[in-house]
């Protein structure tokens, strides 16, 4: 099954990491993944968002061999 993991890269007192997200169905070409919530909506409004392209399979995200 193919999924979209989307993650942001966040500042820390360590100088930052990249921090997973979400992860939807299907390889999505948006700049943002859909919020499911006015909530998620209002939280994510304006935030920088990172996509990878994956596979699930067996219950596990696996990324392709680029």
């Amino acid at each position: 099954m193919q999924v979209t993991t989307w993650y942001r890269y966040t500042l820390d007192e360590y100088d930052g990491h990249y921090e997973y997200n979400h992860l939807e169905d299907g390889w999505q070409d948006s700049d943002a993944p859909n919020a499911v919530s006015k909530l998620q909506e209002k939280a994510w409004t304006g935030k920088q968002w990172m996509k990878k392209h994956c596979q699930l399979i067996d219950g596990k995200v696996v990324e392709p061999n680029d």
